[in-house]
């Protein structure tokens, strides 16, 4: 994918590390991917600018600066976990394909950047552990809190719903254009039935993939779509599912993410559901469904919704399990404790 026409060069008066920069970032398959690595990679050479008054190239890089990066030294202020974490991750990526990037010098390819790099030592920041999940009771909230007599409110609903309901990404589910769905024959319980697939790009994923459409998420797309005036099985392909509605302008694009998660604050809020809660809670919620629905078969979690690890899994039902069955074996040593208290008075 070219890159944006609009930002001026890293490296101006530097070929060989314009090209380096350019040429790692066309090397990232993901766009998301691709556009916040590019702001974080922007963001600590302007950090170094403003710390030595000149630009440097990367070979000029110290581990003290990108420490003092991380640190929050620019502002006096340290960053959060998540956002030390991200930063760090892009400069771990691009230090080391510079590393591997060659250049030809008196005849000979030799590294760009060689010795020892700048982000060797430095480790991931730890944090607390933020609990996302949502329960049986707050997901039934929420889509209770939507106002479906309006057109804005069924368009949330439709993608909020198949966000619950199939378990995907935000990103994942919001960037559908009709295109991407696809009729065809599936088989359930030994009898063919015709259903829906819907065509997708995963979280580091180089080619795109397939899943289910379910049937209860195309009646609500139905019903939007409906309500908007146009039919989903005329709509030309590059009409996004989920798009704005204030016009057309605005219903030729999908959704914008940020946009997303304001919608999806709003409902909770109006639900009274916990500020921690956020879009990716639905993704939550559908994993501890899927656990008890596959007769809490975890790898069969772990593939359904494409985890690298079985840890990541266990992570989410976990969470959510503690908040709906409650501690049960607290309770049994209370229980027990409280007898054997009783009989000594």
């Amino acid at each position: 994918m070219p890159l944006s026409k609009k930002k001026p060069p890293l490296f101006p008066s530097h070929t060989h590390w314009q090209s380096c920069y350019e040429s790692w970032l066309a090397s990232l398959h993901s766009t998301l991917t691709r556009r916040h690595y590019e702001g974080a990679i922007r963001r600590f050479f302007e950090f170094c600018y403003a710390r030595y008054g000149k630009r440097i190239t990367p070979d000029r890089v110290r581990r003290v600066d990108v420490e003092a990066f991380l640190g929050g030294a620019h502002n006096g202020k340290p960053w959060s976990p998540y956002t030390y974490n991200a930063y760090y991750q892009a400069l771990c990526r691009f230090f080391a394909y510079a590393s591997t990037y060659e250049i030809v010098f008196r005849g000979k390819p030799r590294p760009l950047l060689r010795g020892a790099l700048p982000t060797t030592g430095i480790v991931r920041a730890h944090g607390g552990s933020v609990d996302r999940s949502m329960t049986e009771e707050e997901i039934t909230r929420f889509f209770s809190a939507i106002d479906r007599s309006t057109l804005v409110g069924k368009r949330d609903y439709a993608l909020f719903w198949t966000l619950f309901v199939t378990g995907r990404r935000r990103m994942e589910i919001t960037n559908l254009r009709r295109g991407d769905l696809e009729r065809v024959s599936l088989l359930k319980d030994g009898a063919l039935r015709r259903g829906w697939l819907f065509w997708y790009r995963g979280k580091w994923r180089t080619e795109r993939e397939s899943a289910e459409m379910p049937e209860e998420c195309m009646e609500a797309i139905r019903e939007f779509h409906a309500a908007a005036g146009r039919d989903i099985e005329t709509m030309d392909a590059n009409e996004p599912l989920f798009p704005g509605v204030a016009g057309d302008a605005i219903r030729t694009q999908p959704m914008a993410l940020a946009h997303v998660g304001a919608r999806f604050r709003k409902i909770a809020r109006r639900a009274g559901l916990p500020d921690r809660l956020v879009p990716h809670s639905l993704r939550w919620g559908n994993s501890y469904q899927r656990y008890l629905a596959n007769g809490k078969d975890l790898m069969k979690v772990v593939e359904e919704l494409g985890w690298k690890s079985v840890e990541q899994a266990a992570h989410y039902v976990r969470m959510t399990a503690r908040k709906e069955q409650g501690d049960q074996t607290a309770g049994k040593i209370a229980a027990k404790f409280r007898r054997t208290d009783a009989t000594k008075m």
